[in-house]
């Protein structure tokens, strides 16, 4: 199954991870998935991807970064070097606990298409129009729906565009973290570092 680590203080984001690793062993949400007719833009079938979660053995991590400034709404980020880190904006932490687990969820999703590069079940580039029925919104969406008691419309899932961040890809973690850093962009722990410098 997949599981998510979080290391951090957020009881917020703590209730979501909880509510997200719970989903992930849930018969309901897992059958939920398994009983979609077909994603947009995916060239696998929901009960494959349903049989991917409930037999994967990803373990994610949940890290907080800074956003750049013009870029304060996007919920997150994917790391296609170490797609095992979940980064959440966090600006964007201040939001009810269901729609974080909608975020998680989402990047779990990425990180198991990720694991998985032999299929494809993304939603292409970083818009969130017409991406609704695509494998990591409506998996996501099935998820917020089933934390939230509210009959809600899902909140949209909005990514940090790869493009605001250079040289993502050819480069090792380690430099990912230091061409961040210089673009103001930090993860949780790199700020509990300087705090405490």
């Amino acid at each position: 199954m997949i599981t998510i680590d979080y290391k951090g203080a957020n009881d917020t984001i703590k209730a979501a991870v909880t509510y997200a690793n719970n989903l992930f062993t849930y018969t309901p949400f897992l059958d939920a998935i398994y009983n979609i007719k077909q994603f947009d833009m995916a060239d696998i079938s929901p009960q494959k991807i349903a049989d991917m979660i409930h037999s994967s053995d990803l373990h994610l991590l949940v890290d907080l970064y800074w956003p750049l400034p013009f870029a304060k709404s996007a919920h997150a980020y994917d790391d296609p070097l170490n797609p095992s880190i979940i980064h959440i904006n966090k600006m964007t932490v201040n939001r009810p606990v269901h729609s974080i687990c909608n975020t998680l969820v989402h990047q779990c999703i990425h990180a198991l298409n990720a694991a998985n590069p032999g299929y494809y079940f993304g939603h292409g580039d970083n818009t969130t129009t017409g991406k609704d029925n695509t494998a990591p919104f409506k998996i996501a969406n099935l998820a917020q729906n089933m934390v939230t008691e509210e009959n809600i419309i899902s909140d949209p899932m909005t990514h940090e565009p790869t493009d605001n961040i250079p040289v993502i890809r050819n480069t090792t973690s380690k430099e990912i973290q230091e061409s961040l850093f210089k673009e103001g962009i930090f993860c949780f722990y790199d700020m509990k570092a300087i705090l405490e410098a």
